[in-house]
């Protein structure tokens, strides 16, 4: 099973488990071995959180079940956007 599709599997069961609706997850390969993750939400304020906070704690987790069920050294990162969210607070600063 290709990357990418593993991780896009384990993020739709940690979704499931927390009980929030998605409509779509997208994962797209970056540099070396960071996966882009962007997850489309009509619950996208419930996933992003007070500051960011949980979608920076949705980040770490799919990260951990990453590591330990796919078997990646820890130099594998995956970023994790919910509707643009990353994006945007990108643009802010620039």
């Amino acid at each position: 099973m290709k990357t990418e599709s593993s991780i896009e599997e384990i993020l739709e069961n940690l979704l499931i488990k927390l009980g929030v609706e998605f409509s779509k997850i997208t994962v797209e390969k970056k540099e070396d071995k960071t996966f882009a993750v962007n997850i489309e939400s009509e619950e996208a304020s419930i996933l992003i959180g007070h500051h960011g906070e949980t979608i920076k704690s949705v980040q770490h987790i799919l990260k951990v079940l990453c590591w330990s069920n796919l078997k990646i050294g820890e130099d594998f990162n995956v970023i994790v956007d919910i509707g643009d969210y990353r994006k945007k607070q990108e643009e802010s600063v620039v």
